[in-house]
C-alpha cells in the first residue's frame, strides 16, 4: 500500500513537472516569436527608428530588449533545469517502478506462502478440534464408566456384606449342626445303652421265670398265663430292637 501510494505520488509529481515544463517552453516560444516579429511590427505600425532615436526611446528599447533577453535566457536555463529534473524524476520513477514491481512480486510470493501456511494451520486447527472433540467424548465416556464402576463397587460391597452375613449364618448353622450331631450321638449312645440294659433285664427276668416254671410244676392255666406274658415280653423286645435299628 505504501509503495503504491509512493508511485502514485511520483506519477503526480512527474505530470506536474511536465505541465510546468510545457508552460515554460511555451513562454520561451512566445518570446522567440516576439523578437522575430519586432522588425515586422515596426514596419507594419509605421515606426520610424530615426523618430524613435529622436524621441529618446532607444534606451528604453535596449533596456526592454536586454530584459527580454535575460528573461529568455533564464527561461531557457530554467527549462533545461526542469527538463533535467524531469529526466531524473522519470529515471527515479522507472527505478522505483522496477523496485516496486520486484517488491510487489516478493510480497505476492510471501502472501502465497503465508496463504499456504494459513491453510496448513487451518487444517492443523481442524485436526486438533477433532481430537479435542474425541477427547471430550472419551472423557464423557470415562465419567460414565466411573459412575458405573462406583455403582458396581457399592453393589459389590452390598453383596460382600450379604455374603459375610451368609457366612456368619452358615457358621452358626454348622455350629448348631455339630451341637445337634453331638447331642444325637449322645442320645443314640444312651438309647443303645438303655436298650441293652432293658434287653439284659428282660432276658434275666425270662430266665428267672423259666426257672420258676420248671421248679414249681404249675398247672396248665398258669403255664398258659406265663406263656402269654413271655410272648408279650418277647414282642416288646422285638419292637425295641426294631426302633433301635431304625434310629441307626
Amino acid at each position: 500500500m505504501e509503495e503504491h501510494a509512493w508511485m502514485q505520488e511520483n506519477e503526480a509529481r512527474v505530470l506536474k513537472e511536465k505541465g510546468r515544463v510545457r508552460i515554460e517552453w511555451n513562454m520561451c516560444e512566445d518570446l522567440r516569436r516576439f523578437f522575430s516579429l519586432c522588425p515586422t511590427l515596426v514596419r507594419t505600425r509605421g515606426w520610424d527608428p530615426r523618430k524613435v532615436y529622436e524621441e529618446g526611446d532607444e534606451v528604453e528599447i535596449e533596456k526592454l530588449k536586454v530584459e527580454l533577453s535575460e528573461q529568455l535566457k533564464w527561461k531557457e536555463e530554467h527549462f533545461i533545469h526542469q527538463e533535467e529534473a524531469h529526466e531524473k524524476l522519470r529515471d527515479h520513477f522507472v527505478s522505483g517502478k522496477d523496485e516496486w514491481e520486484l517488491e510487489n512480486s516478493t510480497l505476492l510470493d510471501e502472501i502465497c506462502s503465508l496463504q499456504i501456511k494459513l491453510e496448513s494451520q487451518v487444517r492443523i486447527s481442524q485436526h486438533l478440534q477433532h481430537q479435542l472433540q474425541t477427547l471430550a467424548h472419551e472423557e464423557s465416556q470415562r465419567k460414565c464408566l466411573e459412575v458405573d464402576v462406583s455403582d458396581s463397587k457399592v453393589l459389590y460391597d452390598n453383596v460382600s456384606n450379604e455374603c459375610q452375613d451368609a457366612r456368619s449364618e452358615l457358621e452358626g448353622l454348622r455350629y448348631s449342626l455339630k451341637t445337634k450331631e453331638k447331642y444325637y450321638e449322645e442320645s443314640k449312645y444312651l438309647i443303645e445303652k438303655l436298650e441293652l440294659e432293658n434287653h439284659e433285664t428282660k432276658t434275666a427276668v425270662l430266665k428267672e421265670l423259666e426257672k420258676e416254671l420248671e421248679s414249681s410244676h404249675s398247672s396248665t392255666s398258669e403255664m398258659m398265663l406265663l406263656n402269654e406274658e413271655l410272648s408279650v415280653m418277647l414282642f416288646q423286645q422285638g419292637v425295641s430292637e426294631t426302633q433301635l435299628n431304625i434310629s441307626n
